[in-house]
């Protein structure tokens, strides 16, 4: 097709033309339609110029404009060309229909888009309408392509448009299946959104209907059977209540047997270590020694005294005398260096019952220590 215009500008004289030519060789197409503007101002009636000028239009991608002025060729032209006209009006179409395809391709799906604040145009009528300019564009190559004079440039364009149809039919046939398919999962959520509210609303009249059943129930009963419901109730309460004090009672019985019969052990192995034990006995009376009753009993054991076996019993400390009290008579001292007191010896009598004392008070000293090892509380152990 270029070739065949280049041919008819060179064929056109006039200055415009010649400079139109030149611009329209130099890919300028802009200026070149503003040349063939100024050249068809001088002749309007130039079918030549009119075609010339609407091939500049198609070239500078103003097509509505090379539309018109192809439309104004074949009107003008006595007897116009079919493979000019009709091929550069399936080119048009082709562009329109190529325009359309990447607007479509550009536009995102509405379902990936995330809520713009103007809905996103759909692809989908962008390529029918695509579709319908490739179809136009090759029925208008296939007219010029009928003609006498149509070159091998119209039948190249003719199968250009032929396969540019298919590639948009294929294109509709998958938008539409994968529409088909996101409409598919939505319709699932959907349904599984709905089921899901159905049984948490079954539920809740499940639930409501037991509770309006135990009312209706409860409302039927006697007051007499209401009663004796509640009160079999409260026993089965205090039943369960007296049968764990029970078995509480009985496990601290238990516990303190336990500790009764531990302690009983060792008692009874204390008392058979004292026996096992040598008792003292007093020494026997010296003539020196010897003094009168009454001096016996005033004066105490110092030397002679039996100790206790064990050394576990202490003496009982002496009774302190008040802080506000004053002694009225003071003893006389006998601590002074080379004074002592006279000795004196017990009898055996007073020896007898000290002892027996004094192993009264070791039993009892023992079996307290036993006691206050028992009450004392276990440890808990952790491990």
């Amino acid at each position: 097709m270029k070739p065949l215009l280049a041919m008819l500008l060179l064929l056109l004289p006039g200055g415009d033309r010649e400079q139109a030519m030149k611009l329209y060789a130099e890919g300028k197409y802009q200026e070149a339609a503003a040349a063939f503007r100024a050249a068809l101002a001088e002749q309007p009636d130039d079918a030549e110029l009119q075609y010339n000028l609407a091939l500049a239009l198609w070239q500078a991608g103003d097509l509505p404009a090379a539309e018109q002025m192809a439309e104004q060729y074949a009107a003008h032209a006595g007897t116009p060309r079919e493979d000019l006209h009709y091929g550069l009006l399936g080119a048009v179409r082709y562009d329109e229909a190529r325009a359309l395809e990447q607007q479509a391709a550009s536009a995102p799906p509405p379902a990936a888009q995330a809520m713009p604040p103007a809905p996103p145009p759909d692809p989908l009528p962008m390529l029918e309408q695509a579709l319908l300019k490739a179809q136009q564009a090759r029925d208008h190559f296939v007219r010029a392509a009928t003609a006498p004079q149509a070159g091998a440039q119209v039948q190249r364009n003719v199968e250009r448009s032929l396969r540019y149809v298919e590639e948009l039919q294929k294109k509709i046939v998958e938008l539409k299946k994968q529409r088909e398919e996101q409409q598919k999962e939505q319709q699932k959520e959907q349904q599984k959104e709905q089921q899901k509210s159905d049984d948490k609303k079954d539920q809740k009249d499940q639930k409501d209907e037991q509770k309006d059943d135990k009312k209706k129930k409860d409302d039927q009963k006697d007051p007499k059977q209401q009663k004796d419901d509640k009160e079999q109730k409260a026993d089965q309460k205090q039943d369960q209540k007296n049968n764990e004090q029970q078995k509480s009672d009985e496990q601290q019985k238990k516990e303190q047997q336990q500790k009764k019969g531990q302690q009983d052990k060792q008692e009874q192995g204390q008392q058979q270590e004292q026996q096992a034990q040598p008792r003292p006995e007093p020494k026997p009376d010296s003539k020196d020694d010897k003094q009168s009753p009454q001096s016996q009993q005033q004066q105490q054991p110092q030397k002679d005294e039996p100790q206790p076996q064990g050394g576990e019993s202490k003496p009982e400390p002496k009774p302190e005398a008040k802080q506000d009290e004053q002694p009225q008579q003071q003893a006389p001292r006998h601590d002074a260096p080379g004074e002592q007191l006279p000795g004196q010896q017990l009898t055996p009598e007073q020896t007898q019952r000290l002892l027996e004392q004094l192993k009264k008070l070791d039993a009892d000293l023992q079996a307290y220590r036993v006691r206050a090892r028992n009450d004392r509380k276990k440890v808990e152990k952790d491990w």
